[in-house]
């Protein structure tokens, strides 16, 4: 889950963990909150900018859009809850919602990224470059 902040000292990915007794929908019982990342920039000039964008999570692949920090990302996984923020692209507009699936049925994860400023979708596999 992100918070899609304006101030890059509060916003950033989170992750919540089921509570380990009681009913989803119980409002009495506790969550625990993980901060998995934080402090993600906001380049993209205007009024309202925020990051990050959303948080998706396929074949136990996370991937994050940045919006208004210009860039897409992917994370790879360390001990307990560490995850490490790695660049997938930097572009020189807002980047929007993505879309990560196996589109053409290879096996491998393709990623689209659209640059809402420049009016373009980059497009990224998974597949080796074989």
């Amino acid at each position: 889950m992100t918070n899609h902040d304006g101030t890059a000292s509060k916003n950033g990915l989170f992750l919540y963990e089921f509570p380990a007794s009681g009913s989803l929908f119980d409002t009495s019982v506790e969550w625990t909150k993980r901060v998995l990342d934080s402090n993600f920039p906001i380049t993209q000039k205007g009024m309202n900018q925020a990051s990050p964008g959303q948080v998706y999570y396929v074949n136990g692949n996370i991937f994050l859009s940045g919006d208004g920090s210009q860039s897409a990302y992917y994370y790879t996984y360390g001990t307990g809850y560490e995850v490490t923020r790695n660049l997938l692209i930097k572009t020189s507009g807002v980047v929007g919602t993505l879309e990560v699936a196996d589109v053409n049925h290879d096996g491998y994860l393709d990623i689209f990224v659209p640059d809402y400023t420049d009016d373009i979708v980059h497009v990224f596999t998974a597949a080796p470059l074989n």
